[in-house]
């Protein structure tokens, strides 16, 4: 039996799914032939640390690239939509070598400040709501989760987030964050909102945990088993 190992890091789960189709189907040799079943063992290494999706990404948040011109130069562009507008935008560095990670949209160009509003809030229809710092931590969650834009909320954030019966924090491990969310959390338990703070065990942020345990967590949280 012929055996392959496939490093999953930092690629993108349909290149992986391709390079083991191939191995499999026996399609990197000169004897393939398509009624035969080769005797192969495809071990995926790393699969933890995968990438995003790129075309359900772009697909689900309507994002865009920029090239190698101008000011946000090298960016995944994420557009901010309120209530149906777009109202901002925020570029996403891909080279991690700007000092810049995140870079938004001028003030002046703004139709509502970023601030003012939550990332990923227009699809978040259910009556819970899950609260991420960031717009990677939105895309591995899916839908039914916003972000701060950083772990400084204020108050006009908070007051989106008292539409929902349910909210759940999920800021990074850094203890300045976990402030953060505290605070919040002691804001929003004023009302008549329940509100929980989620630890991660296996990750720092969101963004980091593997799409089945993203999928699994927001899945328990709209069947309410937490």
């Amino acid at each position: 039996m012929k055996e392959y190992t496939i490093d999953a890091t930092n690629r993108a789960v349909g290149r992986v799914a391709s390079e083991a189709a191939m191995f499999l189907m026996g399609k990197d040799t000169p004897a393939f032939r398509k009624n035969v079943v080769p005797e192969v063992k495809v071990t995926i290494e790393n699969a933890s640390k995968i990438k995003f999706d790129p075309k359900k990404l772009i697909h689900e948040w309507n994002l865009k690239g920029t090239l190698f011109l101008g000011a946000y130069k090298f960016r995944i562009i994420a557009p901010i939509y309120f209530q149906g507008k777009l109202v901002s935008y925020q570029g996403r560095d891909i080279t991690e070598k700007s000092p810049l990670r995140y870079k938004t949209c001028p003030k002046t160009l703004e139709i509502l400040h970023h601030k003012h509003c939550l990332y990923g809030i227009d699809k978040a229809k259910s009556d819970y709501i899950v609260v991420t710092e960031g717009i990677t931590d939105v895309w591995r969650l899916g839908p039914g989760a916003v972000a701060t834009f950083g772990i400084q909320w204020n108050l006009e954030q908070a007051k989106l987030l008292m539409n929902y019966k349910r909210v759940f924090i999920m800021f990074d491990k850094q203890p300045q964050a976990k402030q953060q969310a505290e605070k919040l959390a002691n804001f929003l338990a004023l009302t008549s909102i329940e509100v929980h703070i989620i630890t991660l065990d296996n990750s720092d942020d969101p963004a980091e945990m593997t799409q089945y345990e993203a999928d699994k967590l927001m899945t328990d949280l709209c069947n309410n088993i937490f």
